[in-house]
């Protein structure tokens, strides 16, 4: 990494922010009386100093999200009703978020229905299943919809994902199950009432409000045989579709970003392998063991016990960060990991199509697992967060990474916190940049990028047993930007 002409391309990207009548209207549309203050959150005391912001982040607020017994436990102390999601979902992590219009899209992991202790309710795989996805209608990050329904029984029943796309719309099997899989949780040989688990979501894009692609892990944790697929979800019909295998290393938690040529930076030093006029194509970071899997696709099987095999090492979230192209209609192609450019950093082009093992690192530290990059509003500048563990400390950390679109390939040094959970999934409408901003008075910072996230906040097994912590909050933060420049 070359840290100092990133220096001065954030330095001018800044300015430009600031000086450019885009950017001026951008920020001129945060209101001071909507920044938050003191007097609302309390907690901003402990992230100013003498002069300024003294935190490197300040996370100033966190509020139950979905699926945290704890939070249904303190609301009902106060009298307080459930939403609808949290009458249905008694845990679950993750939180990947796309915004699609006026909506937010939330796809989780691991869930467990609100009555897994009554009567004797168990899917194919145990009392977890695959929660396909949930909905904030008016961006205050609080769910108003949940894909579920109510059986006569007064249960709810959730179709997962994998019911959705384990075979196609004349019961045909597609290529995300192999035959043992298939024959595990389908062994009527369709998709009938089964609610499987099996999958989490490890990254998700959406083009043109029409389609929503949602990237699917499977046996994560398990270097022995990671995969992940690509899936396609229609939002006008709610209707899934399986693409194809996406990648078996270094891209199986994934985090796209849009580009187009026509506006892409002219004077970029990394420009993406462009084929065509008025492209349209997304640059993927990605994370994951690299290496070929010692069981391959055909042989791998869910009755091994465990799914995600957390005592085998390398553990997932010791990965470096990678970097790859596609092409948007590419996308459509049950081929598509034919059809990635990866970015090899050589003198010969920088980018290879589909051979991911010459995928060089873009920042060789493996402290990445779970992960988000964001795009800010109408500007260059890339946001990077994921919590690592901390080496000097042995305890999780949470990180932000800056880069310029221009150089996509060279991330700042991280601005650290502590870490309330793990996925850091910033969500994209909250956003915020304030040139300036007066928390209190005598409490002001100038140039702050203000953002939310979901994050999970499970413990563990050995500190919280009955999973009473399992579940996701939204985290708001705020971040110096004069401090990352």
């Amino acid at each position: 990494m070359k840290p100092l002409p990133l220096i001065l391309s954030l330095l001018l990207l800044l300015v430009t922010l600031l000086m450019a009548p885009e950017a001026a209207a951008y920020s001129s549309a945060v209101q001071t009386d909507t920044l938050p203050s003191m007097k609302e959150y309390p907690d901003l005391a402990e992230c100013f100093g003498e002069f300024g912001m003294s935190e490197q982040v300040c996370q100033y607020e966190m509020s139950g999200f979905l699926g945290r017994s704890e939070d249904r436990w303190e609301q009902s102390q106060n009298g307080e009703q459930f939403d609808v999601p949290n009458q249905l979902v008694d845990g679950t992590d993750l939180g990947i978020n796309i915004q699609v219009g006026d909506r937010t899209y939330y796809f989780f992991g691991d869930t467990l229905p609100y009555s897994r202790f009554e009567g004797n309710r168990r899917t194919p795989s145990g009392q977890f299943f695959g929660l396909p996805y949930a909905m904030d209608f008016d961006d205050d990050q609080k769910l108003d919809w949940i894909d579920a329904t109510i059986d006569m029984g007064g249960e709810p029943y959730f179709t997962s994902v994998t019911q959705e796309t384990a075979f196609d719309e004349n019961d045909n099997p597609t290529g995300l199950l192999n035959d043992i899989e298939r024959e595990f949780f389908f062994p009527e040989g369709k998709a009938k009432s089964r609610e499987a688990w099996y999958h989490v979501p490890t990254g998700a894009a959406q083009v043109d409000d029409e389609t929503i692609y949602y990237w699917y892990g499977k046996y994560i944790n398990n270097w022995q045989t990671d995969q992940n697929h690509l899936l396609a979800l229609d939002v006008n019909s709610g209707q899934w579709r399986y693409v194809g295998r996406f990648a078996d290393q270094k891209f199986i938690q994934v985090a796209p970003v849009p580009v187009e040529r026509d506006n892409y930076p002219a004077d970029a030093a990394l420009t993406p392998p462009w084929t065509e006029a008025h492209e349209r194509g997304f640059l993927i970071y990605g994370s994951g063991r690299a290496g070929e899997n010692m069981i391959g696709y055909e042989d791998a099987d869910p009755r091994w016990g465990s799914f995600c095999n957390v005592t085998l090492t390398p553990n997932y979230r010791e990965s470096e960060l990678y970097l790859a192209y596609v092409k948007a209609a590419d996308l459509e192609r049950p081929d598509v990991a034919t059809r990635l450019y990866f970015y090899t950093g050589s003198a010969q082009g920088n980018w290879v199509r589909g051979a991911i093992d010459q995928a060089m690192p873009i920042v060789e530290e493996a402290v990445f697992g779970e992960f988000s990059v964001r795009r800010l509003p109408d500007s260059d500048l890339l946001m990077l967060t994921h919590t690592r563990l901390n080496p000097d400390e042995n305890i999780p950390e949470f990180n932000v990474r800056f880069a310029d679109l221009k150089r996509p390939m060279e991330w700042s040094e991280p601005q650290k916190s502590f870490a309330p959970g793990y996925g850091d999934y910033v969500i994209e409408s909250t956003l915020r940049f304030a040139p300036s901003w007066e928390a209190a008075p005598g409490m002001r910072e100038d140039n702050v990028l203000f953002f939310a996230r979901v994050v999970s906040t499970w413990a563990g097994p050995w500190v919280d047993p009955l999973m009473m912590g399992y579940g996701t909050s939204v985290v708001w933060s705020a971040v110096d930007l004069d401090r990352v420049l």
